[in-house]
């Protein structure tokens, strides 16, 4: 029963803080045009393995990678990868799961041309970071409320990450 209330009252927090009207907008390009993306991932390990590959597409297509990643999962990272790291811990997150002052304003200071939610289950966090990153695209993969914060859908059927990130990658590529 909290948890359905955290929920709502999260997502009113995100919608009156962070959200931002968006603009009707041209997909032309989008992605090829695009030189910062910040990436948010999923937060289990298995998940995260499955998510490096999209990493490296990004990181061949000549993208400058900002990737948003909890503090346990940098040591699964290779170091060799051209990644701008932000951290996060449990200690930078409100207790509605939104990123405190310091972690919301390091997301606001970066130039980001596009956002992307590698997490195929709904996050508060990742819809609260879209808004912040103020990106004119913002894809994530279809989840209960993820249309109110992505103007770029993925369907993740049957919520297969290895099948969903293929998805992504071949949608990428048609811009």
């Amino acid at each position: 029963m909290f948890d359905g209330i955290k929920k709502k009252l999260a997502y009113y927090i995100i919608k009156k803080k962070y959200a931002v009207e968006k603009e009707a907008i041209s997909f032309k390009k989008f992605y090829s045009e695009a030189k910062e993306v910040l990436v948010t991932v999923p937060d289990t390990l298995e998940n995260f393995s499955q998510a490096k590959k999209v990493l490296s597409q990004l990181a061949n297509d000549n993208k400058k990678v900002m990737l948003l990643i909890k503090e346990n999962l940098l040591e699964s990272l290779k170091r060799d990868q051209n990644l701008t790291l932000i951290t996060y811990s449990p200690e930078k997150l409100t207790r509605l799961n939104l990123p405190d002052e310091e972690l919301a304003g390091i997301i606001e200071a970066k130039k980001i041309d596009l956002f992307i939610d590698l997490d195929l289950n709904e996050s508060l966090l990742n819809y609260a970071i879209a808004s912040l990153s103020k990106a004119k695209i913002a894809i994530g993969f279809q989840k209960e409320m993820s249309d109110r914060f992505y103007n770029f859908q993925i369907p993740a059927p049957e919520r297969n990450y290895e099948f969903s990130y293929g998805i992504l990658l071949n949608s990428l590529r048609m811009f």
